[in-house]
């Protein structure tokens, strides 16, 4: 659309028609359409001899999706090469296409509120359309590899700081663009920028800086996004956008990374579920927990207590049983010591959590809490919710609290969450003040300590197969699994991996079984369980998906090869898949 802008000038009044497009990206990111009607503006702007400029009026973005950065590469151009000034307002967070349209205009003027984030390094991926051309002629090498490998939006002062951006509007942005395009605003190409190659030296000299922090991690695209920032110096402007757009492509056919998006859906899954079953709307819906109540926890379950009470919760305990009680508390007693000892604790924070201890002496002291958990049948009716710790209590819901160091937690729900349940809404707020990760799973899971066993049942089958323990090490870190995740897939030989694949296929059998005993209600939930509990790094994307990717013809080989008994045996879900010619993702 056009407007008309006002401006006061040295000889008075003046008026210019100005083009103001419009574009904000949402949750479903940028289509086609909306690309098509900026160009269509753009060009009808071109033409227009009454307009004096254009006005990108630019908020909302995420990633740039690779198939999405030669379209929005091409918009890009058409804003860059504009015969009128472009001045692009940005609000709000911004990313992604719209952060790459912003930097191909002239000008860029910003609200205080605004910031910059790139996420595509998460993901495995380099942003495209320009953007690792364009922003080191703005801002130089080192700001540019620290914005893209960074994972904290930029807000707006510490971009007008180092030259991404010219201006920060109090006011009406649209006003003050309008006014900028009046009073002679020139038209500029970010190409044609310097500013960021004023010290060529210095500018290569901090590439090769980063360039020696390069990792094995096959999500880390360090080495991409350094080899992309020093061709903006080195390379004419078109053969760096060309240079740019092989290396995403590169980045994005890679295995690792088309796992990770495939992690991130099953993330994704997972909120999806949590938010069905509190009766959220876009959100999952929690209700407030200050005051905890435990009944009938067995000593093992010290630990329990004293995180909850370390997260400033409230917690009264109760037991039927005296001495229970007394052991239970012995043993929260003996923690806290232990913490005192190694100085992660200090006395005054000590005696605080037990000022927020609660002995009940009468069980109508529950009737207190925001939530009941139990190890025990019996709790005292109130209305109250109650959670078990674990399966057979006859209670509704069941939960897996992380163990370790771990934060990986689960909640089994009847029917596998399939409508609303009432306690979810009070653990999502206990899972969000201990930091955990919560998931829900079908009745009688749960999922990862299911996985967990499985892996360690392999590796004694495996050792008692005569396998060494080296030999094992190095075909689990061959794929991923065992201790060190962070290296990525390694070389080897061909009995590790043998020994790789047979674990692989070790744990889509587990998956599958949980699958065919209704533990599990999807591959997605298999897959993020194992996840979240650290069993499987994100660049391998779960034991059902690596399922896929071999084959699952491969994979029953695999298991035959493996000759496992009892949970270790071939499910039969593989048989009559590969009999249906079905997949675990069909779209995948």
């Amino acid at each position: 659309m056009t407007q008309v802008q006002t401006a006061k000038t040295e000889t008075g009044d003046q008026q210019a028609k100005v083009a103001v497009v419009d574009l904000a990206e949402g949750a479903q990111g940028l289509q086609g359409a909306d690309l098509d009607r900026v160009s269509a503006q753009l060009r009808a702007a071109a033409t227009d001899p009454a307009v004096t400029g254009v006005i990108l009026k630019l908020r909302g973005g995420h990633s740039l999706p690779p198939a999405m950065a030669a379209p929005v590469g091409a918009v890009c151009a058409a804003v860059e090469t504009h015969p009128k000034p472009v001045i692009a307002c940005l609000e709000g967070p911004i990313g992604g296409a719209i952060w790459a349209l912003a930097l191909a205009a002239g000008h860029r003027f910003a609200a205080p509120g605004a910031q910059v984030v790139m996420p595509e390094a998460r993901f495995g991926l380099i942003p495209g359309a320009g953007v690792t051309q364009r922003l080191p002629r703005l801002i130089g090498a080192a700001e540019t590899i620290r914005m893209i490998l960074g994972t904290r939006p930029e807000p707006a002062a510490a971009l007008l700081a180092m030259g991404a951006l010219d201006r920060i509007v109090d006011d009406d942005l649209t006003a003050a663009a309008g006014h900028a395009v009046l009073t002679g605003a020139a038209v500029r190409r970010t190409r044609d920028q310097r500013a960021g190659f004023r010290d060529p030296a210095r500018y290569l000299a901090e590439v090769r800086a980063f360039a020696a922090r390069v990792t094995d991690d096959p999500l880390d695209v360090s080495r991409a996004v350094v080899k992309t920032v020093e061709a903006a110096l080195l390379l004419p402007f078109a053969a760096g956008l060309a240079f740019e757009a092989v290396t995403l492509d590169d980045l994005a056919q890679a295995p690792e990374t088309r796992a990770v998006r495939h992690a991130l859906m099953v993330e994704r899954s997972v909120r999806d579920t949590l938010r069905a079953v509190s009766g959220g709307g876009k959100r999952a819906a929690s209700a407030p927990v200050a005051r905890l109540g435990v009944w009938a926890l067995s000593v093992d379950r010290a630990g329990l207590v004293v995180q909850a009470l370390a997260k400033g919760l409230d917690v009264v305990a109760v037991d039927p049983v005296q001495a229970d009680l007394v052991a239970l508390l012995n043993q929260v007693a003996a923690l806290h010591e232990t913490l005192v000892a190694q100085k992660t604790l200090t006395p005054e924070a000590r005696d605080a959590d037990w000022a927020r201890l609660h002995i009940g002496e009468n069980s109508m002291i529950l009737a207190s809490c925001d939530l009941i958990l139990t190890e025990k049948p019996g709790v005292p009716e109130t209305a109250v919710p109650v959670v078990a710790l674990r399966h057979g209590l006859g209670l509704p819901v069941a939960l897996m609290v992380p163990h370790a160091k771990g934060d990986h937690a689960e909640i089994s729900l009847p029917g596998g969450g399939d409508g609303v349940v009432a306690e979810v809404p009070r653990l999502l707020d206990l899972s969000r003040r201990m930091g955990w990760r919560l998931q829900a799973v079908g009745a009688g899971g749960f999922l990862a300590l299911h996985l967990r066993q499985a892996q360690r049942a392999l590796v004694a089958h495996l050792s008692d197969a005569g396998f060494k323990g080296a030999q094992i090490s190095a075909g689990l870190a061959g794929v991923g699994l065992g201790a060190t995740q962070s290296g990525g897939r390694r070389a080897l030989n061909n009995e590790a991996y043998e020994i790789g694949q047979m674990a692989l296929a070790a744990m889509a059998n587990e998956g599958a079984r949980l699958l065919l005993e209704g533990l599990a209600q999807t591959p997605q939930d298999i897959d993020a369980a194992a996840l979240s509990m650290g069993l499987m790094p994100r660049w391998m994307g779960g034991p059902m998906y690596q399922a896929d990717q071999r084959g699952l013809i491969l994979l029953r080989a695999d298991l035959g090869r493996l000759n496992g008994t009892g949970r270790l045996a071939p499910c039969g879900l593989f048989d009559s898949m590969i009999e249906d010619g079905t997949r675990f993702y069909p779209l995948a």
